[in-house]
């Protein structure tokens, strides 16, 4: 219990002490003891922030499909289906039911030169079990442009949104966990996190992202408790 109140401390003096002085840098965290995330998770507000084609990390499954019943009214292009069949390079993936947003999509390079494309978007919402809001939006995306142009939409609008993710050691721990790998992006946006790379892109919840970590984390520490233990004899 006095370890537990020791770890919220110097969590709250961190934060203080950057809230006073912004050039004053954070204290570093360990973010392979589960103690440490674990308090960082009951300390960390539910985010609220607005994800892809605005929806939002505290809607429940019914306000989900409402608002994508709004979008369509709007005139965006939302599909359902009972199996999605979706073609790559690597052939045929049957994703099964869910929706896909498909929208024209452009790019402003410089002043006198955009160049334009077509999008395809499938959604695949994760709700929380106790709550049950999102507290994930997992993107699979297409993009094809037109006249052999190269181009990320998705991407180039989101770091028109967000902000550069400024936990460099949360960061490496999500690396070294493999929940994002080294060619990934990774932005923040109020509580919320996007990452990504050429094919997907995460919406996450940061008290889901640290809660998905924090099970990796147990799991390391209990395989280097039991080899501590193995040469035991009774």
């Amino acid at each position: 219990m006095k370890k537990l109140i020791i770890i919220v401390s110097l969590i709250s003096i961190g934060i203080i002490s950057s809230c006073d002085n912004p050039k004053k840098k954070l204290i570093k965290l360990d973010y392979s003891n589960s103690k440490v995330i674990d308090s960082l998770i009951k300390n960390i507000p539910q985010s609220v922030d607005t994800l892809f084609l605005g929806f939002t990390t505290d809607m429940n499954k019914s306000e989900y499909k409402k608002h994508i019943y709004k979008l369509r009214n709007e005139g965006k292009t939302i599909k359902y289906s009972s199996s999605f069949i979706w073609e790559s390079l690597l052939g045929k993936t049957n994703l099964g039911a869910g929706y896909l947003f498909e929208t024209t999509i452009s790019i402003e390079r410089t002043p006198t030169k955009i160049i334009t494309g077509y999008g395809k978007y499938f959604l695949e919402p994760t709700y929380t079990k106790k709550n049950k809001n999102l507290a994930k939006l997992s993107i699979l995306r297409s993009e094809i442009w037109d006249n052999e142009a190269k181009g990320n939409w998705i991407e180039h609008n989101i770091y028109k949104n967000s902000k550069r993710f400024s936990d460099s050691d949360l960061k490496k721990a999500l690396k070294k966990y493999e929940i994002i790998s080294d060619g990934d992006f990774i932005r923040q946006k109020g509580n919320l996190i996007i990452y990504g790379d050429n094919l997907h892109v995460t919406y996450i919840n940061k008290r889901t992202l640290l809660y998905n970590l924090l099970i990796k984390v147990r799991v390391k520490e209990m395989i280097i408790e039991k080899e501590k233990n193995k040469d035991i004899k009774f």
